[in-house]
C-alpha cells in the first residue's frame, strides 16, 4: 500500500511550512489590499504604539533612514500607494515614506491615555477653581448677608429715632405754641397789673383828697361850730335876763 504524502511524516512538515507561508501571504495580501483603500489626502495618521516606525527616503528598506517615529506621532498623509507605503510629512517638516500598516486612523493607546490623564488633570484644576469659586462666592454671600442684616437693623434704628425726633419735634412745637400763649398771657396780666397799679395809684390819690377834704370840712364844721355854740348861749342868756 501507497503512504499518501498528506500523511507522511516527512512531507508533513514541509506541507505545513507551505501552509503558514501561504497565510502569511494571504495576510499580507489582505493588508496591501486595506492598504490600498483610497486615502483623502492631507489626512491625519498616528504611529501605532507597537513599535518604532522608520521614515525613509523611499518604499523600500533599501532606502535610507531619514527619521525614527516614535508611536503615537501625528504625521500628515501626503500619499498612499498600493504597494503597501505612504507618503508622510512630520510635524517638523520632514517628507518621507514609510508602511501604510503602522498608520492608524486614532491616536495610540498611550497617547491617548497621557490625553485623557491631561484631561483629567485638567478637569480636576477646573473642579478646585470651581470649588474655590464656590467658596469665594458662598463668602460673599454671607458677608452680603450679613450686611444686609446689618443695613436692615440700622435701618429700624434710625426708623426709631425718626420717630422720636418726630414726637420730640412736635412736643417742641406744642411746648413753643404754648410759651408763646404763656407769654402772651403774661403781657396781658403786665397790662392788667399795671392798669391796676395806675388805678390803685389813681385811688390813693382820691382817697388822699376825700380825706382831706374830710379832714377840711370837719374842721370847717368844728369852727362853726364853734362860733354859733357861744351865740346861742348868748341869745338864751340874753332871753332868760329880759323875762326875768
Amino acid at each position: 500500500m501507497k503512504t499518501s504524502p498528506l500523511l507522511s511524516p516527512i512531507s508533513f512538515p514541509k506541507y505545513a511550512n507551505r501552509v503558514g507561508t501561504s497565510l502569511l501571504r494571504i495576510v499580507l495580501f489582505v493588508i496591501s489590499c486595506l492598504a490600498l483603500t483610497p486615502t483623502p489626502a492631507q489626512t491625519i495618521r498616528y504611529i501605532t504604539d507597537q513599535i518604532e516606525v522608520t521614515l525613509r527616503t523611499g518604499q523600500g528598506i533599501e532606502h535610507r533612514v531619514l527619521q525614527t517615529l516614535e508611536s503615537g506621532v501625528a504625521v500628515k498623509v501626503l500619499e498612499t500607494r498600493s504597494e503597501g507605503y505612504s507618503r508622510i510629512q512630520t510635524e517638523e517638516g520632514v517628507e518621507g515614506w514609510v508602511l501604510s500598516r503602522y498608520l492608524v486612523s486614532t491616536p495610540s493607546a498611550k497617547e491617548q491615555l497621557s490625553i485623557a490623564k491631561q484631561r483629567i488633570a485638567n478637569l480636576e484644576l477646573k473642579t478646585a477653581q470651581l470649588k474655590e469659586e464656590i467658596q469665594k462666592i458662598s463668602q460673599q454671600r454671607k458677608t452680603t448677608q450679613e450686611k444686609s442684616q446689618t443695613l436692615l437693623e440700622d435701618n429700624q434704628r434710625l426708623g426709631k429715632e425718626l420717630e422720636y425726633i418726630r414726637q420730640t419735634a412736635a412736643s417742641a412745637l406744642a411746648i413753643d405754641s404754648e410759651n408763646k400763649r404763656l407769654k402772651d398771657q403774661l403781657i396781658n396780666l403786665e397790662r392788667v397789673v399795671q392798669g391796676l397799679q395806675q388805678e390803685n395809684v389813681a385811688l390813693r390819690d382820691r382817697t388822699a383828697r376825700e380825706w382831706f377834704l374830710l379832714g377840711a370840712g370837719v374842721i370847717l364844721i368844728g369852727m362853726l361850730i364853734g362860733l354859733v355854740i357861744p351865740k346861742i348861749r348868748w341869745k338864751r342868756r340874753s332871753t332868760w335876763s329880759d323875762s326875768l
